[in-house]
C-alpha cells in the first residue's frame, strides 16, 4: 500500500519493490474461463469477468465497468475471437499493452470442426444433415460450412462459429491444459507468486479430473440414448463423454433454421427413439421448444456457460456436474 506522506529516502526502494510485487490485474472473458483463472490465483488476486452471467459471448458489448477492467488488465485470458469477436476489437483499443493468453491457441488444445445444424449421422447412418444442406455428413464438411439454411437467410449481421467450434472449454482435457498455461502466464507477470499459481493449478486439475470421473459415472449408459439440442454448443462435451446427439436445430447464432430442418428433426426423433431435447436457457419459448412440443419430446435446460452457478474456483467442476446431470436427466429411460 502506498501512502501520501513523504517516505524516508531509505524506504523509497522498498516501497518501489512492494509496488512492483502487486499481483497482476486479470480480465477473463466468460464464466468458465474466469473460474479457471480464479482457481489458479486463489487468494492472491481475483480476476474480473468481462461477459456477465446470462449474456452471450458472441455479441458481448462491454459495460463501462467491464471496459475499465479490461483497460486496467495486466493479463487478458479469453477463448479467442471465434467465440467473442467484439472482445477482439475491445482488446485492441483498451488493452493493447496487456499480456493476452488466447486459450484456443494453447498447445495441446483439442479443437473440433463445427458442423451444420440439422440431423447428425449416428453409427454410420448416411442421411444426416440432408434436410437443408444437400451434402453428406460423416462429420466431414467443407471448412467454410457454406450452406443455405432453407435458401433465404441473411447471416451478415450474426455470429458464425467458423470452421472450428469455439466451445472448447467443454472438454475437461482442454481445461486442464489451460490451467497450466494460466499458471505460466501469471508466473511470468508475478514471479513471487509462481509457486502458488502452479500449486493451485495442480489442485484445480485434480478437482476437474474428479468432476470428469463423476460425470462419466453419471452418464453411464447415456451413449445409447440419443437426444436433440437447440444450439450445437455441446460437441466437445459430447465427444469427451461418448454421447449421441441426433441433431441440432441451429449450428450457431448465424443459423436460421426453417421448416424443412424442423421437419427432418421431428422425423429423426421418431426414427431414432429420441425422447428429449436439451435446451439452452436463451432457447426458452423459441422454435426449439416449439419443435419439442410438436414432437412430444421432454425438455431439459442445460447451460454450457453455467450462468446460474456460483462464480469462482469451483465453477468449472460445478459446470461439469450441471451438464452431466442435465444430459443424464434428458436420456434417462422413460424420461
Amino acid at each position: 500500500m502506498l501512502y501520501r506522506y513523504t517516505l524516508p529516502a531509505a524506504a523509497l526502494g522498498l516501497a518501489a519493490t512492494m509496488a512492483q510485487a502487486d499481483p497482476p490485474h486479470i480480465a477473463a472473458d466468460i464464466l468458465p474461463t474466469h473460474g479457471l483463472v480464479a482457481a489458479v490465483t486463489g487468494d492472491r488476486t481475483a480476476p474480473d469477468l468481462l461477459v456477465p452471467p446470462g449474456a452471450s459471448p458472441h455479441h458481448a458489448a462491454l459495460r463501462p465497468s467491464q471496459a475499465r477492467a479490461l483497460a486496467g488488465a495486466d493479463l487478458m485470458v479469453w477463448i479467442g475471437p471465434s467465440l467473442s469477436p467484439a472482445l477482439a476489437t475491445a482488446r485492441e483499443s483498451l488493452a493493447s499493452g496487456a499480456t493476452v493468453l488466447t486459450l484456443s491457441e494453447v498447445p495441446g488444445t483439442v479443437a473440433r470442426e463445427s458442423r451444420p445444424g440439422g440431423v447428425f449421422a449416428v453409427d454410420g447412418d448416411d442421411h444426416g444433415h440432408d434436410d437443408d444442406h444437400g451434402h453428406d455428413d460423416d462429420h466431414s464438411h467443407d471448412e467454410d460450412h457454406a450452406h443455405d439454411d432453407d435458401h433465404a437467410h441473411d447471416h451478415a449481421d450474426d455470429h458464425d462459429h467458423g470452421p472450428i467450434d469455439p466451445h472448447m472449454w467443454l472438454d475437461p482435457e482442454n481445461a486442464r491444459a489451460w490451467l497450466d498455461a494460466i499458471a505460466g502466464a501469471l508466473a511470468d507477470l508475478d514471479p513471487e507468486g509462481a509457486e502458488v499459481y502452479r500449486a493451485n493449478a495442480e489442485t484445480a486439475k485434480a478437482a476437474i479430473s474428479e468432476a470428469e470421473r463423476a460425470a462419466a459415472e453419471r452418464l453411464a449408459g447415456a451413449a445409447e440414448r440419443p437426444f436433440l439440442v437447440d444450439h450445437d454448443s455441446l460437441l466437445y462435451f459430447e465427444e469427451r463423454f461418448g454421447l449421441t446427439v441426433a441433431g441440432a436445430l441451429s449450428a450457431s447464432d448465424a443459423d436460421r433454421p426453417g421448416a424443412a430442418r424442423a421437419s427432418a428433426l421431428r422425423a429423426a426423433a421418431a426414427e431414432r427413439g429420441v425422447a428429449c431435447l436439451l435446451l439452452s436457457p436463451e432457447g426458452r419459448g423459441g422454435p426449439a421448444e416449439a419443435l419439442a412440443q410438436d414432437a412430444g419430446l421432454a425438455v431439459v435446460v442445460a447451460d454450457p456457460l453455467g450462468a446460474a452457478l456460483e462464480p469462482g474456483p469451483g465453477h468449472y467442476p460445478a459446470l461439469m456436474a450441471h451438464l452431466s446431470q442435465a444430459v443424464a436427466d434428458c436420456t434417462a429411460p422413460g424420461g
